[in-house]
């Protein structure tokens, strides 16, 4: 899962403008429109210090 907030670009993405703090999310699994999502359940590792990739499982890779 990737969260991104309103001023920061991605990808050469222009930047986006508005009132909500989450604008754009990423993510492998496939979330129901209008479901609740509690981020503090979520099985992702904490983030370390450095940039990192995720693999399919999870896994910080290299």
């Amino acid at each position: 899962l990737m969260i991104f907030s309103n001023k920061r670009c991605l990808h050469s993405r222009a930047r986006i403008d508005g009132q909500r703090w989450l604008q754009r999310c990423y993510g492998s699994t496939l979330v129901g429109l209008g479901e609740v999502v509690d981020l503090d359940d979520c099985c992702i590792p904490p983030v370390p210090s450095r940039p990192h990739y995720l693999n399919a499982t999870g896994e910080i890779i290299a």
